[in-house]
């Protein structure tokens, strides 16, 4: 296949003829040698730089910027002369033994275009105290004989290899810089810092944007692989031991990306892509690899998705299309053939293989990508472990066995979004330190990472709050009202099954502003204690309504939200009788399809929603009533989001397929865009075109301060397509979402992206405006027709105008009662 190639790695590579090659050894060979003395300086300013003539070397004094050197002139009686500084053009002359007595030398600045040199660097401890570091020097992978510098130190490469030798003093911080000098080539700078261990590189990494792409096992170390950005954009990687990178470097100097990696053999096996996923591949290879088959695969137009070593054979799985659609695989006795057959043809795919402990490994995945894994393997996986982390979401991305142990990488998302890992040999893998300041540290970490306005983080010791909680309070942009962390198991038991813990109601101050409840659900404590949608809310925990609001009490007057916790309500009814009541925290299970109703009006059929939240179980909810309103043939929609405070936004896009249909069916719903270390999550979401969908001109949506997020992306993304009309009050204004991430027992829903419709409008911060301005009786039932912003939204329809023309556009009436985070979500005690 065109672009591919193997590398037989162990060859040494000839140096191009068209860059200087240096051998300098310092030796004196003659008496006929000459003085050179002279300044270099830059710009009228003196420096202390590296002068190399004809084999000798000197650093210049960094006071005046002068340089005396005694050099033998060459056979044609010429001394060659270089200075080399960082982050200036290498300077070269070569002068007449009349020019050498006194010669200054005027450096420039490197240009735009320089040529570069790779240069790497393996650090040890000496048994001196002072650092061993070695590596090599090379230009797009062929070796370079240069000058290497490191904390006053210098030699010069091998020019076979371009491999050096030094041992230098580190500096008070424990760093050595290393300078990398040679002739036609930019000069090159790298700051070694101390080693860290594997655990703190990888939280380094994650905290600059870095995933983990691969990790291998061999010759008693780990190594980590760990990629940015889409399509492995930028990559770095983690080794304690003697690594290909020669080999890598120069692929990585051609737009190469290690894809895949592995020990066996007695060496390293890399195999190195281009392009978009696995375009274009090479590979270095051992004598037992199967070269032959790989060769005829890419010829077939397969590619390199997988490979092992274990047991003494080679196992490789090439794959041809998008998304791993046709795979074949080379092995030999004891790969577990059969079973993966099986798979496949239930359309499953190998997406990791691994060899540990006397078995192998095998990850099959079926639909796009990662979606809907199961595992073909042998007891000692740490099969609990990846159990929960795939209920959570996640997905193995790679899997290795090295030192006893198991290591799992487990992801979430588009490609390597949202990580956890563990590296336990027992069935409970060791993820996110779970002291507090591991939460700590986790917390910290996301924020800094994958948060929206990751640029406004300020740089805080995360080790001096007492709570994740209290950091994230303390560390939010002063925009975000939003962003939270709640108890893990209430997360998922509200999502994905629509329960919460708690009384079951909620409020808001009417106009008059008394505190009143606005929503019981049913089943719930609330409901049960006969409390009702109009009730004054007048004392919580003996605590006033007033009280809890100028105190900003709202998030913790009723107790903690755990089973059994005692709450007690002073409660006023519509006649004005004031009582007590006494409840119980317990789960309240919600409908997110709170109402629904069709009102005939002058043979128009009037399609009535009051939905609530937008969560897993909304999709069946929504389906049921569309259905219903498609057979009776609704002509007009009133979808009733008042007190909607968000949710998923697979929900509404689906809901706002539902009401637009063929309007808008193949059309962008939603684009997103994240921070700059993640653009490649941006995505764009189409409408749909589901059963049941009712093909409608219009929709009036009857809003209020409550109305929130995924709410507010179903306005927004229908404006481009049909006439939406919004009757009632000033959303809440959160153009902005979140994905959420499990961590210990907790999780948590960072801002991550803002979302804006087909036309690129969105930043509806200050909230989106009504057309008609309609009050949110209190006083009545929904689906009752005199209800104040339901009357108003009939008579839009009907006329075509407000019902009062006066009421256009009001400002912000009643005002709402904020709760925070994932009880703001819920909108509800």
């Amino acid at each position: 296949m065109t672009g591919k190639k193997l590398l037989v790695f162990i060859i040494a590579l000839a140096v191009s003829s068209q860059w200087s090659v240096l051998h300098c050894n310092g030796q004196r060979i003659t008496d006929n040698w000459q003085i050179i003395t002279g300044t270099v300086t830059y710009d009228g300013e003196p420096l202390n730089v590296m002068v190399l003539a004809n084999g000798q070397y000197m650093f210049t004094d960094a006071a005046d910027g002068r340089y005396e050197l005694e050099v033998p002139p060459d056979a044609g009686g010429q001394i060659t002369l270089f200075a080399f500084c960082d982050k200036l053009a290498p300077f070269k002359a070569v002068l007449n033994s009349w020019e050498a007595g006194n010669y200054d030398i005027r450096m420039s600045p490197a240009l735009p275009d320089s040529k570069n040199m790779t240069l790497t660097v393996n650090r040890t401890s000496a048994a001196s105290g002072w650092v061993e570091i070695n590596g090599t020097a090379a230009y797009n992978g062929t070796p370079l004989n240069a000058m290497v510098l490191a904390n006053g130190q210098y030699t010069f490469t091998d020019p076979s290899d371009g491999r050096y030798e030094l041992e230098v003093p580190p500096d008070q911080n424990g760093e050595v810089t290393v300078f990398g000098f040679c002739d036609g080539l930019a000069p090159y700078r790298q700051i070694s810092e101390p080693p860290k261990e594997r655990d703190e590189y990888i939280q380094e990494k994650w905290d600059e944007g870095y995933d983990i792409s691969k990790m291998a096992y061999g010759d008693g170390s780990w190594t980590v692989v760990m990629s940015q950005g889409s399509g492995y954009d930028y990559q770095s990687y983690y080794a304690d031991y003697y690594f290909p990178e020669v080999y890598i470097y120069g692929e990585w100097d051609e737009g190469y990306h290690i894809t895949d990696l592995s020990y066996g053999d007695g060496t390293w096996f890399l195999v190195m892509s281009g392009g978009t996923g696995y375009t274009w591949q090479s590979c270095n290879i051992t004598e037992d690899f199967p070269e032959q088959v790989i060769k005829e695969k890419w010829d077939e137009g397969y590619d390199i998705t997988e490979l092992t070593y274990g047991g003494g054979e080679w196992a490789v799985v090439t794959s041809y299309g998008t998304g791993y659609t046709y795979q074949s695989y080379h092995t030999r006795d004891s790969f577990p053939e059969e079973i993966i057959d099986e798979k496949q043809r239930e359309g499953y795919h190998v997406t990791d293989l691994v060899y540990g402990d006397g078995m192998w490994a095998v990850v099959v995945s079926g639909g796009t990508g990662y979606d809907d894994q199961c595992q073909v393997m042998g007891t000692d996986f740490p099969g609990d472990a990846v159990s929960e982390k795939w209920k959570q979401g996640y997905h193995i991305s790679d899997a290795v066995y090295g030192g006893g142990m198991w290591a799992v990488i487990m992801s979430r998302g588009i490609g390597y979004y949202a990580q956890a890992w563990g590296n336990n040999a027992s069935d409970t893998a060791a993820f996110p330190d779970c002291t507090p300041e591991g939460q700590n540290a986790y917390v910290y970490s996301v924020m800094k990472n994958v948060y929206l306005w990751d640029d406004e983080i300020p740089e805080v010791d995360y080790t001096a709050y007492d709570s994740p909680e209290e950091l994230l309070e303390d560390i939010m942009y002063e925009s975000d009202r939003w962003s939270y962390i709640t108890s893990k198991g209430e997360y998922h038991a509200y999502q994905e099954e629509g329960r919460f813990i708690g009384l079951g109601f909620g409020t808001k101050y009417d106009d008059n502003d008394d505190c009143r409840i606005r929503l019981v659900f049913e089943n719930s404590p609330a409901h049960a204690a006969g409390i009702k949608r109009g009730d004054k809310l007048l004392k919580i925990n003996g605590k006033t309504v007033e009280e809890i609001d100028d105190n900003d009490l709202w998030d913790t007057a009723s107790g903690p939200d755990e089973p059994g916790v005692s709450c007690e309500l002073t409660i006023e009814d519509s006649e004005g009788n004031a009582r007590v009541i006494t409840m119980l925290k317990d789960w309240v299970i919600i409908n997110t399809v709170r109402y629904h109703d069709i009102f005939r009006i002058d043979g128009t059929n009037i399609g009535y929603l009051v939905f609530t939240s937008f969560i897993e179980k909304s999709l069946s909810e929504l389906d049921s009533v569309f259905a219903e309103f498609s057979r009776e043939g609704v002509d007009e929609l009133i979808l009733d989001l008042r007190y909607n405070g968000g949710g998923r936004s697979d929900v509404a896009q689906h809901l706002a397929s539902l009401i637009a249909g063929n309007e808008a069916y193949g059309e962008i719903f939603l684009q997103t865009t994240h921070n700059d270390r993640h653009r490649n999550w941006d995505r764009a979401e189409y409408f749909t075109r589901p059963a049941n969908a009712l093909n409608l001109g219009r929709v009036v949506v009857i809003t209020t301060e409550a109305t929130c997020s995924a709410s507010e992306a179903v306005i927004n993304s229908l404006n481009p397509f049909i006439n939406v009309a919004i009757v009632g009050d000033t959303t809440c204004g959160k153009p902005v979402g979140m994905h959420g991430y499990d961590f210990c027992d907790k999780h948590i829903s960072p801002i991550e992206f803002e979302g804006v419709n087909a036309h690129g409008q969105g930043d509806y911060f200050d909230g989106i405006s009504p057309t008609c301005y309609g009050d949110d009786d209190l006083s009545r039932l929904f689906g009752d027709t005199e209800e104040a912003s339901l009357k108003e939204a009939l008579y839009y329809i009907t006329n075509g105008t407000c019902l009062d023309e006066r009421k256009r556009n009001k400002a912000r009436g009643a005002r709402e009662i904020r709760l925070r985070g994932f009880r703001g979500e819920i909108g509800a005690f």
